[in-house]
């Protein structure tokens, strides 16, 4: 079922006198909880509780059955402790009829309360969806609100997508899926549950070149080898550039997908397969390891360590300088043969290293296949050494988002478990200060974090009691950075 879309960003003088007159109705104090409501209303179906399932999501129960009709004619917002509003973008109907999903702008830890209006009969026809101040002071005007605490949870999102072949993708989520939710949408008669959990859309800008249609997806499995990764059955693709776009699928903790993060593009592939792989990056992901990601499946052939060379330096005229090479004691193919994983002697902290390869071909028919594109191919990568991790810089986004880059790869010590008092011993901006409200992990040495808005002036930040991924504590003299708001 695709999610219903409600136009429901009200202006804020117009909540703030729905506000004042729902607690002027109701004559209730606003701290009695959740199961607060109007006490002189006869409303059929009244809010009973509403719980943050994570940042963008809220599970809401009522204490009645309600149609999907009933539901299009109701008027909801939420409003923080502040006063400040926060948008709702989408609501859906529990298959009982007494439970909704909302979906919501970022939230942050703060309390909130959840209104719900209902038109009496009398006033029927005169939906409101974008009530005014005098509508919200109608005595027909029916309503009850409940309490919830904001959730800074993070949620999953898509990480990669790679076409196995013409009929077949390889989705990388960042966490771990839920079996049933990601295959349960896969049963050949529920053709709608299908398209409301995975859609794939041709890109705009020019493409595709004709009218190729859009790619249907069949059937979704979770890899049995690891459970961040999802593989879709679909019609043929063409070889131009598609959007596939997931929702409605948990993980295996039961959160729903970043609304914000569940769009990503890829390149479709043809039967018959011209195009040369391609090397995109090179990551550290240990002391004695490389993980090496490329655009299609390579041959079973490509694990020679002889087309493989790490160097501590730039090549010079094709070579790399005997003392600067970083000996290679191991290769393995993974992820349906999309990445390769090279075990070298000890990396030294911070060093750039340059991975070079040769002679890789794709698994295209007749074989060899497709040699790789620019043959050879260099990627850089940040070596991880056995040091203490550093601060080494942060940078603003925007006026309530920094990304923050450490010296080595992190632990998950840097998402605070997600708990906000957590989140405050770890990070601090200060001079002036700065509340950070949810930290997202970016990559292996990257997090965003969500702060209270900036002013355009210097802030420094300050990390402590967080660890690498080698499990050394962060320098606690070089943990500490300054950006402009």
């Amino acid at each position: 079922m695709r999610l219903p879309k409600f136009n429901l960003k009200y202006k804020k003088a117009a909540i703030f006198f729905f506000v004042m007159a729902s607690l002027a109705l109701t004559g209730c104090d606003s701290g009695e909880g959740a199961s607060t409501s109007a006490e002189n209303t006869n409303a059929k179906v009244r809010l009973s509780s509403a719980q943050a399932t994570s940042n963008h999501y809220l599970a809401v129960t009522l204490d009645g059955e309600i149609t999907q009709d009933a539901l299009d004619e109701l008027s909801f917002s939420i409003i923080a402790s502040n006063g400040d509003s926060l948008a709702i973008n989408q609501i859906s109907l529990g298959d009982n009829g007494k439970t909704l999903t909302i979906e919501t702008d970022s939230q942050v830890a703060t309390q909130y309360k959840l209104y719900y209006g209902e038109v009496q009969t009398s006033t029927a026809g005169s939906q409101i969806s974008t009530a005014s101040a005098l509508d919200l002071f109608d005595p027909t005007y029916e309503y009850s609100y409940v309490d919830f605490d904001g959730s800074v949870s993070p949620e999953p999102y898509i990480h990669t997508i790679i076409a196995l072949n013409s009929t077949t993708l390889l989705v990388t989520m960042n966490d771990s899926m839920s079996q049933v939710s990601v295959e349960k949408n896969t049963v050949p008669e529920l053709t709608e549950a299908i398209n409301s959990a995975y859609r794939i859309v041709a890109a705009d800008s020019g493409r595709p070149r004709e009218d190729v249609g859009d790619v249907i997806v069949i059937s979704a499995l979770l890899d049995p080898g690891d459970d961040t990764r999802i593989i879709l059955t679909t019609s043929p693709m063409s070889d131009i550039e598609y959007y596939l776009t997931i929702a409605n699928i948990v993980s295996d903790t039961n959160k729903l997908i970043n609304p914000s993060r569940n769009k990503l593009s890829f390149f479709g592939m043809v039967a018959d397969d011209t195009t040369s792989p391609q090397l995109f990056r090179a990551v550290s992901t240990g002391n004695t390891s490389v993980m090496l990601y490329f655009s299609e499946p390579l041959s079973d052939k490509a694990d020679d360590p002889l087309n493989f060379t790490v160097c501590a330096s730039d090549f010079i005229d094709g070579s790399c300088l005997s003392n600067n090479i970083l000996n290679i004691t191991g290769v393995e193919l993974q992820a349906h043969n999309t990445l390769i994983s090279i075990t070298t002697l000890s990396q030294q902290s911070g060093i750039d290293y340059k991975v070079r390869v040769a002679n890789v071909t794709d698994r295209a028919t007749p074989a060899p296949g497709n040699l790789i594109n620019t043959n050879p191919s260099d990627a850089n990568f940040i070596g991880s050494g056995k040091g203490a991790p550093q601060l080494s810089s942060a940078l603003a986004e925007d006026n309530t988002h920094v990304i923050v880059l450490f010296s080595e790869r992190m632990s998950d010590d840097v998402l605070g478990n997600g708990d906000p008092s957590v989140i405050e011993n770890i990070y601090r901006i200060d001079s002036p200060d700065l509340d950070v409200t949810m930290v997202e992990r970016v990559d292996d040495r990257r997090v965003r974090l969500t702060t209270t808005p900036q002013a355009r002036e210097e802030y420094t930040v300050t990390i402590k009691n967080v660890q690498s991924t080698e499990g050394f504590l962060i320098n606690p003299e070089k943990n500490s950075s300054v950006f402009v708001g």
